[in-house]
Parts: structure tokens; sequence; C-alpha cells
């Protein structure tokens, strides 16, 4: 039989007890609140950032810098190719390679740029989508990085 046994001082021991084990598992519990919060506040910022960069804006000023660079290396390269078709023209002596020459230079330059206008509608079009079906099921993109916080 112990100390805690006895039936006035049982009553002291369970209050001692309880505090001494409040006082053991206050930092630990203070240690998983913090976690929680810092967990939550991190997917919170990574939902963020997820959604500011995934919408993407080809006319931005780096795109137009690239887009520059790789124009003057393709007007190279369709140039390289309309002299080869003028040269082939006239080792078979072929009066229509200029008219030839001439209208493959200019499909390749219409559809260079088509190329990269359809790319971005196409960018375009898919993030709507996708805003659409976030707003299609009563959310938003913030709604959305909410409840992937509360999950935490």
């Amino acid at each position: 039989m112990g100390v805690c046994d006895v039936p006035v001082i049982s009553t002291v021991c369970n209050v001692a007890g309880d505090a001494a084990a409040s006082l053991v598992t206050a930092p630990f519990d203070w240690l998983a609140q913090a976690m929680g919060g810092a967990a939550s506040w991190l997917f919170q910022e990574v939902w963020t950032v997820f959604d500011s960069t995934s919408t993407i804006d080809l006319t931005g000023a780096g795109y137009i810098g690239v887009y520059d660079i790789l124009f003057g290396v393709a007007a190279f390269v369709m140039l390289v190719f309309f002299c080869l078709q003028l040269i082939t023209g006239l080792i078979h002596r072929d009066p229509t390679a200029l008219t030839r020459a001439a209208l493959g230079l200019a499909k390749s330059v219409l559809r260079s740029f088509l190329v990269v206008t359809l790319t971005g509608l196409l960018l375009t079009i898919t993030d709507q989508l996708c805003v659409g079906i976030v707003q299609a099921t009563g959310n938003t993109m913030d709604g959305m990085g909410d409840r992937l916080a509360l999950l935490a």
C-alpha cells in the first residue's frame, strides 16, 4: 500500500499528478500546435505560388527577348533554305523556282507567327478551363488553398 492509497492524500496525489502531467505535456502540445501552424502556412504559401505561377503570359519581357533571338536564328535558317531552293532551281533550269522559294519563305514566316499565337491562345484556354472547373465546384483557388491547409 502506497502513500497515495490513503483516502485524504489520494486527492492531493491526483491533483499533483495532473499538474505534473500537464507540465510535461505542455511543451509537446505547444510544439504540435506550432508545427501544425507552420504546415498550414506552408501549404497556403505553396498554393499561392502555384496559383500565381501556373498562368503563363507569353507576352512578358523575358519571353519576347527569347522570341527575338529565336526569330533571328529562324530567319537565317529560312534564308539558307531559300537560297538552296534557288540553287536547286538553277541547276534544274526550273523557271518557277523563284516563285516556289518566295512562297515557301512566306509560308514559313507566317507559320512561325501562327505557332506562337496559337500556343499563347491554347495556354490561355487551358488556364481559363481550369479556373472554370474550380468555380463550377463552388470553390475559388484561395478557398482550395485554405482547404488544403486544413487537411494538414
